[in-house]
């Protein structure tokens, strides 16, 4: 998970070109937060970089470029916790590296100020739709507590058995401002693997997937920690299935004249369990 010298924090906030509503005024905002990618992989800041980037090349043309921007911390969590709150990331719970699994406590408190909750005072639809990486509470199966989530990384193992998925969960995006969300409760990686809609996991996930287990023949999963798994779950379909809802999300706010502001965290690009064994 640590990306050593790569910026996570990739890309700064930039306006669409498109107004919904042309008397107000208002722009829709769109902001892109990418894993392991940094800021000469692409072409518009860096000829030579060998990573054809021509959308983002585009948006350059036609928008804005930032040219001094800073990084609230290197790697994914803290970065994260940072931008929703504005606060430094060392003010979280969190003092070191990133969290390991999707049930741990939230690093954000409902009383907290985001700027999701920021935009919808100014009557903005929010949504975030991505790698969340931030905690969220699952109740257990028996009992009012939540469910526990393991100490540490755990070297990919002790993942969480009692979990309720049938229930809704606290503590996400719908609790810190976001009207919708769509998302991974942390990396691809890490347990539970199923998306997130809202408060509730699309699908119960029955499986329980062991470390290292690929989801697709000829794919790594030297990374994969062990945990549950919605039944036909494939590693190598998350980012187009994040492209796709946000796709889904931007037409449904043009059809319904609606200002938005949209959070795109995409999944981790240099994971193995989306390349081939070789």
């Amino acid at each position: 998970m640590k990306c050593k010298r790569r910026l996570l924090f990739f890309l700064a906030t930039f306006f669409l070109t498109l107004l919904i509503n042309g008397q107000s005024g208002k722009p829709n905002v769109i902001f892109i937060m990418a894993d392991d990618m940094g800021y000469g992989d692409v072409a518009c800041y860096n000829s030579e970089s060998k990573i054809p980037t021509p959308n983002m090349n585009q948006l350059a043309r036609e928008g804005m470029m930032f040219t001094d921007a800073h990084a609230a911390s290197s790697v994914c969590s803290p970065s994260r916790y940072s931008f929703i709150t504005g606060k430094y990331a060392w003010r979280s719970d969190l003092k070191r590296e990133v969290l390991w699994s999707t049930f741990d406590d939230p690093l954000i408190d409902k009383s907290e100020v985001t700027i999701a909750d920021m935009f919808q005072s100014m009557q903005y639809k929010t949504a975030v739709i991505g790698k969340w990486h931030l905690g969220i509470h699952f109740l257990q199966n028996k009992g009012f507590g939540y469910a526990q989530a393991k100490k540490w990384h755990e070297s990919g193992v002790k993942g969480t058995k009692d979990v309720n998925f049938i229930n809704p969960s606290y503590g996400g995006p719908n609790d810190l401002g976001f009207d919708y969300s769509f998302i991974l409760g942390g990396g691809n990686n890490m347990e539970p693997f199923a998306f997130i809609e809202n408060r509730f996991t699309l699908g119960l996930p029955t499986v329980w997937r062991e470390k290292g287990e690929p989801t697709v023949k000829g794919t790594s999963a030297s990374e994969v920690h062990e945990g549950w798994m919605v039944e036909g779950w494939d590693d190598t379909k998350i980012g187009s299935s994040f492209t796709e809802k946000s796709l889904d999300f931007i037409e449904k706010m043009r059809r319904q004249i609606n200002h938005f502001f949209y959070i795109f965290q995409q999944r981790r690009r240099t994971d193995p369990a989306l390349r081939p064994i070789s």
